[in-house]
């Protein structure tokens, strides 16, 4: 009877071992994930503010700027 008690105990941790695991990995590849999906600037996700055009507006007057 110990025996199986001493089974099942190693069992609940391995499975503990394995969730935290699989929580880790998930939460590193969301990571990596949102750090490349990152926008080139930080207006990409705006649409029609008065900020945003101005940018857009400076890029376009210096041309050597934008040779880089």
């Amino acid at each position: 009877m110990e025996h199986l008690i001493m089974e099942i105990s190693d069992m609940w941790q391995d499975m503990a071992i394995t969730a935290i695991a699989i929580i880790v990995a998930g939460y590193l590849g969301y990571k990596t994930y949102v750090f490349f999906k990152k926008p080139a600037s930080p207006c990409d996700d705006c649409t029609g503010c008065p900020l945003k055009e101005q940018l857009k507006n400076k890029k376009t007057e210096c041309p050597e700027r934008n040779k880089k």
